[in-house]
């Protein structure tokens, strides 16, 4: 009787006794009746959602995403269906047969525990965000701001505000932001922005398109903008930020992230992914991506930590950037980056420039043009005796070292096969003073080490069939 989740199904009801209809069964697996007359009893009366059908007979249903958990009495509907009304004189702002014209409009009415179920439409609008108020986009549901403002300081879609809030953002509803302030050129427009310590939000959704339309001024586009804030989990299938100055993360002094979307791409002059300041009180950010990518032709990184304390985990299948930056560029000399990535691959740049504390464990990395520092696997920083790389790492250019470590680093290469280029070396130095300082254990290089290297702990394998 009842759809499966996330679709949408109409149903004849037909009546039982007594002016009964079976309208279905719960997760219990038990029957429900309603009366026949009452579509809003109905409506609540499983745990699905139950709205009832905008044209055929009577005793028709729609019956949408049967199975979710803010079905019944706290529920607040919005449609683009021609009965939804803003003006609510004489109806209940619960009432399914009658929902809401505008988010806004349901926002303004709704109380902590109340719900707002958005049904198929495209929404413009934005400043979206109240305490203890959850939204539930269904399938085919969309926010779409598009229009350029003449004045105003920076625009989200969800926001709280500045003001310690606790919301969640259910569903699959898809995001787009894509305007610009047209008078200051230096405002934030984006998707979701939180500046408050006492936030709490969770985004889950289907696909976000984030960006400055046009090639003009500086403002900053970013997909979540989260500083000083508690917890931020944020859940998705694809982030899309566009030109200019856009991120599709920036994670400000945060306690708390968990950020889990299949795929990530950025095209700006900021880092697609950006942690950054600390995570306090030593937080952790979790990263999980399926494929990390920043275009265009900028000097961008994609995954970027500046963060001075806590610790960052990054799983990534696919770590790509094909514009002029850097794949991973942990900064923070005391915080610790940890990244598991099946492949890393770095057009010009090079694909890890380690100037923090970093523990690397991809199965290929790759440099397919020359990089701009002469390296496949870049190390600087004060120290780097915590930081740990495994993996195969391959040169394209034939002047191109495997790894370069700065005078006087030390860094640790475990279970790693390094290629370099034809006429480069495996492991090199770069900058002058003290020889740099390696430390292997089960490393095969097709090159030598730089006489200016000092194998510390263990010696690397050189052969000439290590390809």
């Amino acid at each position: 009787m009842a759809s499966s989740y996330g679709q949408t199904a109409t149903k004849s009801l037909a009546t039982g006794t007594n002016s009964q209809v079976l309208v279905g069964r719960g997760v219990n697996g038990a029957d429900f009746w309603g009366d026949a007359t009452n579509k809003a009893q109905i409506a609540t009366a499983l745990s699905g959602t139950f709205v009832a059908a905008t044209s055929g007979t009577a005793n028709n249903l729609t019956i949408v995403g049967s199975g979710s958990t803010f079905a019944g009495a706290n529920v607040i509907y919005v449609s683009k269906a021609t009965q939804a009304t803003d003006t609510r004189t004489g109806l209940s702002k619960y009432d399914a047969t009658r929902p809401f014209a505008t988010l806004t409009a349901a926002q303004t009415v709704a109380v902590s525990g109340d719900t707002i179920m958005v049904l198929p439409g495209t929404y413009a609008e934005y400043g979206l965000g109240k305490d203890g108020v959850n939204w539930y986009f269904m399938p085919g549901s969309r926010i779409a701001v598009t229009a350029n403002l003449a004045s105003e300081p920076s625009r989200f879609l969800f926001t709280d505000g500045g003001t310690g809030m606790s919301f969640g953002i259910y569903g699959q509803g898809n995001f787009t932001n894509t305007a610009e302030n047209a008078e200051t050129k230096s405002a934030k427009v984006g998707i979701l922005s939180t500046t408050s310590s006492a936030t709490s939000v969770v985004f889950n959704f289907q696909d976000i398109v984030c960006g400055v339309n046009s090639s003009a001024g500086g403002a900053f586009a970013c997909a979540f903008f989260a500083d000083e804030t508690n917890t931020i989990r944020i859940k998705g299938s694809s982030v899309t930020c566009g030109s200019l100055i856009s991120s599709a993360g920036s994670f400000t002094n945060c306690a708390g992230v968990d950020y889990t979307v299949t795929r990530v791409v950025g095209g700006g002059f900021t880092s697609t992914i950006n942690v950054t300041n600390d995570l306090y009180p030593d937080g952790v950010a979790t990263i999980n991506i399926k494929v990390l990518e920043t275009i265009g032709s900028a000097a961008a990184d994609t995954f970027d930590v500046s963060s001075l304390y806590g610790t960052v985990y990054l799983t990534c299948d696919l770590i790509k950037n094909s514009s002029l930056g850097q794949c991973i560029h942990p900064q923070g000399t005391t915080s610790v980056v940890y990244v598991s990535a099946k492949e890393i691959i770095s057009s010009s740049n090079a694909a890890v420039f380690a100037a923090g504390k970093l523990v690397l464990q991809a199965d290929l990395i790759t440099c397919l043009g020359k990089s701009a520092f002469d390296s496949v696997v870049y190390a600087s920083a004060d120290t780097l005796d915590s930081s740990v790389i495994s993996g195969r790492i391959v040169a394209s250019d034939a002047t191109d070292d495997g790894v370069q470590i700065f005078a006087g680093i030390a860094l640790n290469l475990r279970n790693a096969v390094i290629v370099a280029g034809a006429s480069a070396l495996s492991i090199a130095k770069t900058y002058s003073g003290s020889n740099a300082i390696v430390r292997v254990d089960n490393v095969f290089s097709n090159k030598n080490v730089a006489v200016d290297v000092t194998q510390q702990v263990g010696t690397i394998t050189i052969s000439a069939d290590v390809q």
